[in-house]
Protein backbone atom coordinates (compact mmCIF):
# COMPACT_ATOMS: atom_id res chain seq x y z
CA UNK A 1 0.00 0.00 0.00
CA UNK A 2 2.79 2.42 0.86
CA UNK A 3 4.53 1.96 -2.49
CA UNK A 4 1.34 1.88 -4.56
CA UNK A 5 -0.70 4.78 -5.83
CA UNK A 6 -3.29 4.05 -3.15
CA UNK A 7 -0.96 4.37 -0.16
CA UNK A 8 -0.02 7.40 1.97
CA UNK A 9 3.13 9.39 1.46
CA UNK A 10 4.55 8.72 4.95
CA UNK A 11 5.42 5.49 6.77
CA UNK A 12 3.66 6.49 9.99
CA UNK A 13 0.89 3.95 9.54
CA UNK A 14 3.50 1.13 9.26
CA UNK A 15 5.01 1.74 12.72
CA UNK A 16 2.17 -0.08 14.47
CA UNK A 17 2.58 -3.08 12.16
CA UNK A 18 6.32 -3.04 12.78
CA UNK A 19 5.73 -3.22 16.53
CA UNK A 20 3.32 -6.14 16.17
CA UNK A 21 5.84 -8.01 14.02
CA UNK A 22 8.69 -7.39 16.47
CA UNK A 23 6.58 -8.47 19.46
CA UNK A 24 5.58 -11.66 17.65
CA UNK A 25 9.21 -12.52 16.93
CA UNK A 26 10.24 -11.75 20.51
CA UNK A 27 7.46 -14.02 21.84
CA UNK A 28 8.93 -17.08 20.11
CA UNK A 29 10.27 -19.22 22.94
CA UNK A 30 12.72 -21.26 20.91
CA UNK A 31 14.12 -19.92 17.68
CA UNK A 32 14.16 -22.73 15.09
CA UNK A 33 17.74 -22.10 14.04
CA UNK A 34 18.92 -21.60 10.51
CA UNK A 35 16.30 -23.29 8.29
CA UNK A 36 17.16 -21.05 5.35
CA UNK A 37 18.38 -23.10 2.42
CA UNK A 38 20.66 -20.21 1.40
CA UNK A 39 22.21 -20.19 4.88
CA UNK A 40 21.68 -16.46 5.37
CA UNK A 41 22.92 -14.94 8.62
CA UNK A 42 19.64 -13.11 9.27
CA UNK A 43 17.85 -16.38 10.04
CA UNK A 44 20.28 -17.67 12.67
CA UNK A 45 18.70 -15.96 15.70
CA UNK A 46 15.89 -13.63 16.79
CA UNK A 47 18.24 -10.73 17.33
CA UNK A 48 19.70 -11.04 13.83
CA UNK A 49 16.23 -11.28 12.30
CA UNK A 50 15.07 -8.14 14.12
CA UNK A 51 18.22 -6.35 13.01
CA UNK A 52 17.64 -7.53 9.43
CA UNK A 53 14.05 -6.22 9.44
CA UNK A 54 15.09 -2.92 11.02
CA UNK A 55 17.70 -2.22 8.36
CA UNK A 56 15.23 -3.02 5.59
CA UNK A 57 12.55 -0.76 7.08
CA UNK A 58 14.96 2.18 7.21
CA UNK A 59 15.76 1.77 3.51
CA UNK A 60 12.09 1.70 2.45
CA UNK A 61 11.14 4.72 0.27
CA UNK A 62 9.27 5.54 -2.93
CA UNK A 63 12.38 6.26 -4.98
CA UNK A 64 14.55 3.16 -4.40
CA UNK A 65 12.03 0.51 -3.29
CA UNK A 66 10.08 -1.76 -5.59
CA UNK A 67 6.88 -3.69 -4.91
CA UNK A 68 8.26 -6.89 -6.42
CA UNK A 69 11.38 -6.68 -4.27
CA UNK A 70 9.30 -5.98 -1.17
CA UNK A 71 7.07 -9.00 -1.81
CA UNK A 72 10.13 -11.17 -2.43
CA UNK A 73 11.81 -9.92 0.75
CA UNK A 74 8.88 -10.62 3.08
CA UNK A 75 7.75 -13.78 1.28
CA UNK A 76 11.18 -15.35 1.75
CA UNK A 77 10.90 -14.78 5.49
CA UNK A 78 7.29 -15.96 5.79
CA UNK A 79 7.97 -19.09 3.74
CA UNK A 80 10.74 -20.10 6.13
CA UNK A 81 8.53 -19.46 9.17
CA UNK A 82 5.76 -21.60 7.61
CA UNK A 83 8.31 -24.28 6.79
CA UNK A 84 9.46 -24.19 10.40
CA UNK A 85 5.84 -24.69 11.44
CA UNK A 86 5.59 -27.82 9.32
CA UNK A 87 8.87 -29.11 10.74
CA UNK A 88 7.57 -28.53 14.27
CA UNK A 89 4.45 -30.62 13.71
CA UNK A 90 5.33 -34.19 14.55
CA UNK A 91 2.70 -36.90 14.42
CA UNK A 92 2.35 -38.57 17.78
CA UNK A 93 -0.26 -40.50 19.74
CA UNK A 94 -2.22 -37.21 20.02
CA UNK A 95 -3.55 -37.54 16.47
CA UNK A 96 -6.38 -35.05 16.97
CA UNK A 97 -4.01 -32.25 17.94
CA UNK A 98 -1.64 -33.13 15.13
CA UNK A 99 -4.39 -32.87 12.52
CA UNK A 100 -5.66 -29.60 13.98
CA UNK A 101 -2.15 -28.15 13.84
CA UNK A 102 -1.79 -29.14 10.21
CA UNK A 103 -5.16 -27.50 9.47
CA UNK A 104 -3.99 -24.34 11.24
CA UNK A 105 -0.75 -24.37 9.27
CA UNK A 106 -2.58 -24.78 5.96
CA UNK A 107 -4.86 -21.84 6.72
CA UNK A 108 -1.79 -19.78 7.61
CA UNK A 109 -0.23 -20.61 4.25
CA UNK A 110 -3.53 -19.88 2.45
CA UNK A 111 -3.75 -16.49 4.18
CA UNK A 112 -0.21 -15.67 3.03
CA UNK A 113 -1.11 -16.62 -0.57
CA UNK A 114 -4.23 -14.46 -0.37
CA UNK A 115 -2.20 -11.51 0.89
CA UNK A 116 0.17 -11.73 -2.07
CA UNK A 117 -2.79 -12.07 -4.41
CA UNK A 118 -4.18 -8.84 -2.94
CA UNK A 119 -0.89 -7.02 -3.51
CA UNK A 120 -0.50 -8.23 -7.09
CA UNK A 121 -4.15 -7.62 -8.03
CA UNK A 122 -4.13 -4.14 -6.54
CA UNK A 123 -0.96 -3.35 -8.48
CA UNK A 124 -2.59 -4.68 -11.70
CA UNK A 125 -5.44 -2.16 -11.55
CA UNK A 126 -3.30 0.71 -10.20
CA UNK A 127 -0.69 0.39 -12.99
CA UNK A 128 -2.87 -0.64 -15.89
CA UNK A 129 -1.64 -4.23 -16.01
CA UNK A 130 1.33 -6.32 -14.93
CA UNK A 131 4.80 -5.05 -15.68
CA UNK A 132 6.12 -8.51 -16.59
CA UNK A 133 4.74 -11.89 -17.49
CA UNK A 134 6.36 -13.26 -14.33
CA UNK A 135 4.04 -11.13 -12.22
CA UNK A 136 1.05 -12.62 -14.02
CA UNK A 137 2.36 -16.13 -13.35
CA UNK A 138 2.95 -15.27 -9.70
CA UNK A 139 -0.63 -14.01 -9.41
CA UNK A 140 -2.03 -17.28 -10.79
CA UNK A 141 0.27 -19.33 -8.55
CA UNK A 142 -1.00 -17.50 -5.47
CA UNK A 143 -4.62 -18.14 -6.44
CA UNK A 144 -3.99 -21.85 -6.93
CA UNK A 145 -1.84 -21.94 -3.78
CA UNK A 146 -4.64 -20.42 -1.73
CA UNK A 147 -7.23 -22.84 -3.04
CA UNK A 148 -4.94 -25.85 -2.57
CA UNK A 149 -3.95 -24.95 1.00
CA UNK A 150 -7.51 -24.17 2.01
CA UNK A 151 -8.91 -27.44 0.65
CA UNK A 152 -6.07 -29.42 2.24
CA UNK A 153 -6.75 -27.69 5.57
CA UNK A 154 -10.36 -28.86 5.43
CA UNK A 155 -9.19 -32.46 4.85
CA UNK A 156 -7.04 -32.41 7.98
CA UNK A 157 -9.34 -30.53 10.32
CA UNK A 158 -13.16 -30.55 10.39
CA UNK A 159 -12.98 -27.17 12.14
CA UNK A 160 -12.00 -25.52 8.84
CA UNK A 161 -15.36 -24.44 7.41
CA UNK A 162 -16.04 -23.13 3.97
CA UNK A 163 -15.49 -19.42 3.63
CA UNK A 164 -19.01 -19.14 2.27
CA UNK A 165 -20.47 -20.28 5.59
CA UNK A 166 -19.23 -17.05 7.18
CA UNK A 167 -21.55 -15.03 4.97
CA UNK A 168 -19.09 -12.32 3.88
CA UNK A 169 -21.08 -9.43 2.45
CA UNK A 170 -20.17 -5.85 1.56
CA UNK A 171 -22.77 -3.34 0.47
CA UNK A 172 -25.21 -6.21 0.00
CA UNK A 173 -22.88 -8.14 -2.30
CA UNK A 174 -21.21 -11.48 -1.62
CA UNK A 175 -17.49 -10.78 -1.33
CA UNK A 176 -16.54 -14.25 -2.60
CA UNK A 177 -18.45 -13.66 -5.82
CA UNK A 178 -16.94 -10.19 -6.25
CA UNK A 179 -13.39 -11.51 -5.78
CA UNK A 180 -13.97 -14.37 -8.22
CA UNK A 181 -15.17 -11.84 -10.81
CA UNK A 182 -12.03 -9.76 -10.28
CA UNK A 183 -9.91 -12.91 -10.60
CA UNK A 184 -11.54 -13.84 -13.88
CA UNK A 185 -10.96 -10.35 -15.26
CA UNK A 186 -7.29 -10.29 -14.21
CA UNK A 187 -6.65 -13.78 -15.62
CA UNK A 188 -8.31 -12.80 -18.92
CA UNK A 189 -6.32 -9.55 -19.32
CA UNK A 190 -3.20 -10.32 -17.30
CA UNK A 191 -1.08 -11.20 -20.30
CA UNK A 192 -1.84 -7.92 -22.05
CA UNK A 193 0.88 -5.29 -22.16
CA UNK A 194 0.81 -2.70 -19.42
CA UNK A 195 -1.08 0.43 -20.53
CA UNK A 196 -1.37 3.60 -18.41
CA UNK A 197 -4.68 4.33 -20.08
CA UNK A 198 -6.11 1.26 -18.35
CA UNK A 199 -5.24 2.47 -14.87
CA UNK A 200 -8.34 2.11 -12.70
CA UNK A 201 -7.78 3.35 -9.14
CA UNK A 202 -11.42 2.73 -8.27
CA UNK A 203 -11.24 -0.97 -9.09
CA UNK A 204 -7.83 -1.07 -7.45
CA UNK A 205 -9.38 0.23 -4.23
CA UNK A 206 -12.37 -2.06 -4.54
CA UNK A 207 -10.20 -5.10 -5.12
CA UNK A 208 -8.03 -4.17 -2.15
CA UNK A 209 -10.99 -3.61 0.17
CA UNK A 210 -12.79 -6.84 -0.78
CA UNK A 211 -9.71 -9.00 -0.49
CA UNK A 212 -8.99 -7.32 2.85
CA UNK A 213 -12.44 -8.41 4.08
CA UNK A 214 -11.63 -11.89 2.86
CA UNK A 215 -8.27 -11.81 4.69
CA UNK A 216 -9.97 -10.60 7.88
CA UNK A 217 -12.26 -13.62 7.68
CA UNK A 218 -9.26 -15.89 7.17
CA UNK A 219 -7.60 -14.25 10.17
CA UNK A 220 -10.72 -14.92 12.24
CA UNK A 221 -10.67 -18.55 11.10
CA UNK A 222 -6.95 -18.81 11.81
CA UNK A 223 -7.47 -17.42 15.32
CA UNK A 224 -10.31 -19.87 15.97
CA UNK A 225 -8.18 -22.80 14.83
CA UNK A 226 -5.31 -21.61 17.02
CA UNK A 227 -7.60 -21.43 20.05
CA UNK A 228 -8.94 -24.90 19.31
CA UNK A 229 -5.39 -26.27 19.13
CA UNK A 230 -4.49 -24.54 22.40
CA UNK A 231 -7.59 -25.93 24.12
CA UNK A 232 -6.74 -29.45 22.97
CA UNK A 233 -3.13 -29.07 24.05
CA UNK A 234 -4.23 -27.69 27.45
CA UNK A 235 -6.56 -30.67 27.88
CA UNK A 236 -3.76 -33.08 27.00
CA UNK A 237 -1.37 -31.30 29.37
CA UNK A 238 -3.98 -31.41 32.14
CA UNK A 239 -4.47 -35.14 31.63
CA UNK A 240 -0.73 -35.65 31.41
CA UNK A 241 -0.17 -33.73 34.65
CA UNK A 242 -2.82 -35.82 36.39
CA UNK A 243 -1.25 -39.01 35.09
CA UNK A 244 2.16 -37.71 36.15
CA UNK A 245 0.93 -37.04 39.69
CA UNK A 246 -0.60 -40.51 39.89
CA UNK A 247 2.56 -42.08 38.50
CA UNK A 248 4.68 -40.09 40.95
CA UNK A 249 2.58 -41.31 43.88
CA UNK A 250 2.85 -44.88 42.67
CA UNK A 251 6.58 -44.42 42.21
CA UNK A 252 6.95 -43.10 45.76
CA UNK A 253 5.02 -46.07 47.12
CA UNK A 254 7.14 -48.43 45.06
CA UNK A 255 10.34 -46.78 46.29
CA UNK A 256 9.18 -47.01 49.91
CA UNK A 257 8.18 -50.65 49.42
CA UNK A 258 11.49 -51.36 47.72
CA UNK A 259 13.35 -49.74 50.61
CA UNK A 260 11.51 -51.93 53.09
CA UNK A 261 12.10 -55.00 50.97
CA UNK A 262 15.79 -54.16 50.58
CA UNK A 263 16.15 -53.55 54.33
CA UNK A 264 14.36 -56.80 55.14
CA UNK A 265 16.38 -58.69 52.55
CA UNK A 266 19.63 -57.26 53.85
CA UNK A 267 18.67 -58.13 57.42
CA UNK A 268 17.64 -61.63 56.37
CA UNK A 269 20.86 -62.07 54.39
CA UNK A 270 22.90 -60.97 57.39
CA UNK A 271 21.12 -63.49 59.59
CA UNK A 272 21.60 -66.21 57.01
CA UNK A 273 25.31 -65.43 56.87
CA UNK A 274 25.53 -65.62 60.66
CA UNK A 275 23.67 -68.94 60.68
CA UNK A 276 25.92 -70.16 57.86
CA UNK A 277 29.04 -69.37 59.91
CA UNK A 278 27.53 -71.12 62.94
CA UNK A 279 26.54 -74.07 60.76
CA UNK A 280 30.08 -74.36 59.39
CA UNK A 281 31.50 -74.38 62.91
CA UNK A 282 28.95 -76.93 64.06
CA UNK A 283 29.66 -79.05 60.98
CA UNK A 284 33.37 -79.02 61.79
CA UNK A 285 32.62 -79.99 65.37
CA UNK A 286 30.27 -82.71 64.18
CA UNK A 287 32.87 -84.10 61.78
CA UNK A 288 35.45 -84.08 64.56
CA UNK A 289 33.07 -85.89 66.91
CA UNK A 290 32.16 -88.33 64.16
CA UNK A 291 35.80 -89.17 63.64
CA UNK A 292 36.22 -89.70 67.36
CA UNK A 293 33.11 -91.87 67.46
CA UNK A 294 34.26 -93.90 64.46
CA UNK A 295 37.67 -94.34 66.04
CA UNK A 296 36.12 -95.52 69.30
CA UNK A 297 33.70 -97.76 67.44
CA UNK A 298 36.50 -99.32 65.37
CA UNK A 299 38.31 -100.09 68.62
CA UNK A 300 35.28 -101.86 70.00
CA UNK A 301 34.29 -103.94 66.96
CA UNK A 302 35.92 -104.78 63.62
CA UNK A 303 35.70 -102.08 60.96
CA UNK A 304 33.49 -104.15 58.65
CA UNK A 305 31.03 -104.74 61.48
CA UNK A 306 31.14 -101.09 62.53
CA UNK A 307 30.37 -99.92 58.95
CA UNK A 308 27.35 -102.23 58.81
CA UNK A 309 26.15 -100.98 62.16
CA UNK A 310 26.35 -97.36 60.95
CA UNK A 311 24.32 -98.29 57.87
CA UNK A 312 21.80 -100.10 60.11
CA UNK A 313 22.44 -103.35 58.32
CA UNK A 314 22.05 -106.74 59.94
CA UNK A 315 25.14 -108.43 61.41
CA UNK A 316 25.50 -112.08 60.53
CA UNK A 317 27.99 -114.47 62.09
CA UNK A 318 30.99 -115.22 59.90
CA UNK A 319 32.77 -118.55 59.56
CA UNK A 320 36.55 -118.87 59.51
CA UNK A 321 38.19 -122.16 58.79
CA UNK A 322 41.02 -121.30 61.12
CA UNK A 323 41.53 -118.50 63.59
CA UNK A 324 44.25 -117.30 65.84
CA UNK A 325 43.78 -115.71 69.23
CA UNK A 326 46.75 -114.05 70.89
CA UNK A 327 46.96 -113.18 74.54
CA UNK A 328 50.10 -111.39 75.68
CA UNK A 329 51.29 -109.96 78.94
CA UNK A 330 54.47 -108.45 80.35
CA UNK A 331 56.65 -110.81 82.28
CA UNK A 332 57.18 -109.56 85.86
CA UNK A 333 54.74 -106.70 85.46
CA UNK A 334 53.71 -106.93 89.09
CA UNK A 335 57.30 -106.34 90.21
CA UNK A 336 57.75 -103.58 87.66
CA UNK A 337 54.62 -101.80 88.83
CA UNK A 338 56.12 -101.71 92.31
CA UNK A 339 59.62 -100.64 91.40
CA UNK A 340 58.82 -98.11 88.63
CA UNK A 341 57.12 -94.78 88.93
CA UNK A 342 53.52 -94.55 87.61
CA UNK A 343 54.57 -92.24 84.77
CA UNK A 344 57.33 -94.66 83.76
CA UNK A 345 54.83 -97.53 83.67
CA UNK A 346 52.52 -95.48 81.47
CA UNK A 347 55.38 -94.56 79.12
CA UNK A 348 56.41 -98.26 78.98
CA UNK A 349 52.90 -99.44 78.08
CA UNK A 350 52.40 -96.66 75.51
CA UNK A 351 55.68 -97.46 73.79
CA UNK A 352 55.06 -101.21 73.76
CA UNK A 353 51.43 -101.14 72.68
CA UNK A 354 52.07 -98.35 70.18
CA UNK A 355 54.67 -100.50 68.45
CA UNK A 356 52.25 -103.49 68.41
CA UNK A 357 49.47 -101.24 66.97
CA UNK A 358 51.76 -100.27 64.09
CA UNK A 359 52.35 -103.95 63.32
CA UNK A 360 48.62 -104.67 63.38
CA UNK A 361 47.86 -101.91 60.83
CA UNK A 362 49.81 -103.80 58.15
CA UNK A 363 48.22 -107.21 58.89
CA UNK A 364 44.76 -108.76 58.87
CA UNK A 365 44.45 -108.57 62.64
CA UNK A 366 42.02 -107.08 65.10
CA UNK A 367 42.92 -105.87 68.57
CA UNK A 368 40.19 -106.91 70.92
CA UNK A 369 41.30 -105.14 74.06
CA UNK A 370 44.20 -104.11 76.33
CA UNK A 371 43.89 -104.37 80.08
CA UNK A 372 46.92 -103.44 82.15
CA UNK A 373 49.74 -105.47 80.64
CA UNK A 374 47.40 -107.89 78.78
CA UNK A 375 46.98 -107.47 74.98
CA UNK A 376 44.43 -109.55 73.08
CA UNK A 377 44.52 -109.97 69.27
CA UNK A 378 42.44 -112.20 66.99
CA UNK A 379 42.74 -113.16 63.30
CA UNK A 380 40.97 -115.40 60.84
CA UNK A 381 44.15 -117.32 60.06
CA UNK A 382 47.22 -118.72 61.83
CA UNK A 383 49.83 -116.23 62.97
CA UNK A 384 53.04 -116.51 64.91
CA UNK A 385 53.72 -113.97 67.62
CA UNK A 386 56.52 -114.15 70.15
CA UNK A 387 55.64 -113.68 73.80
CA UNK A 388 56.64 -110.26 74.96
CA UNK A 389 59.46 -110.18 77.46
CA UNK A 390 60.44 -106.62 78.38
CA UNK A 391 63.45 -107.82 80.27
CA UNK A 392 65.20 -108.93 77.11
Amino acid sequence: MYLSALGPDTKTFLIKEYQITDESIESIGRWPGNLDRYNREAFRSKSRMLQHLGQHRQQLNHQSSDIDKEMTFYTSIIDIIIYWGYKSIVESKFAVVWKSLVGFQKITAAKEDMGLERALGTMFFARGGFETHLQFEQYNMKIFGFQSNYKTGRLYSPDVDLIGSYGIFSNGRNVSIVINNYRSYIQDHGEEKQDVSKIDLKNSRWFYDNTSLYLDTLLSLQTSLGNICLQKVDKILEDSNRDLIISSCVLVLVLISCSLVIFSTENLTSNIQKYAVILVDKTKELNFEKKRTDSLLYQMVPKEVADKLKKKEGIEAEFFKSVTVLFSDIHGFSVLSITLQPLEIVQLLNALYGAIDLLLDNRDLYKVETINDSYMVVSGKMIFFNKVNPTI
